[in-house]
């Protein structure tokens, strides 16, 4: 029977390859493994830290609502309801009705647009329109301002022209979105029907 015995050197060089092979195997199947977990943890972690600060957007904007609401009901005033999505036949119908006193009126509206720091759909568009004094300018602002659909007043110009009183409204309504809606990055349009209409008319 032939034996062998393993100089110092040998003994030396196996410990070392079986010291690597043990580092191999434990990054492969430990250190590998411990690192995926992790990585799987943080992205729990951050989809967690985003649905929260989305429940904190949504928290705030309520609050902010509901102390708009409060400050009307301590002012006596009734506030607007939001309508659902699509509100444009009704209101066309009402403003049609605002501006039938003027000489002439054109509307300008944008495609409707989610928002997504108020959960709305916005209709942005521009109201023009001629009328005989100043008071009927301002009266069709606040009809507007005050009437049954909330809206925002983003800008207004008012000008004497000739003998008559010019006005251009840059104004926002608001609607509640539906149930579902979805968008790509990119493209907030939330489709359907539109205000992207012209209407000019001379009496």
């Amino acid at each position: 029977m032939l034996t062998y015995t393993f100089s110092t050197r040998e003994k030396v060089m196996l410990g070392l390859l079986g010291a690597a092979l043990i580092i191999v195997l434990w990054y492969q199947f430990v250190f590998r493994n411990i690192q995926d977990q992790i990585a799987s943890v943080d992205t729990q972690i951050a989809e967690t830290q985003t649905q929260v600060q989305a429940y904190q957007d949504r928290r705030a904007s309520f609050e902010k609502m509901k102390a708009t609401v409060e400050e009307y009901q301590k002012k006596g005033e009734k506030p607007t309801i939001m309508p659902s999505y699509d509100n444009t036949q009704s209101l066309m119908a009402y403003l049609n009705g605002v501006l039938s006193n003027t000489s002439v009126y054109k509307m300008d509206f944008d495609n409707p647009t989610y928002s997504e720091d108020d959960g709305a759909v916005h209709r942005s568009g521009n109201i023009g329109y001629e009328v005989g004094a100043y008071e009927e300018a301002r009266s069709i602002v606040e009809n507007i301002a005050r009437g049954p659909y909330p809206c925002e007043i983003n800008a207004l110009n008012i000008q004497n022209k000739d003998k008559a009183v010019s006005a251009v409204i840059e104004v926002t309504f608001f609607e509640k979105a539906p149930e579902g809606l979805k968008m790509d990055e990119g493209d907030k349009s939330s489709g359907g029907q539109d205000l992207s209409v012209l209407i000019n008319r001379d009496k």
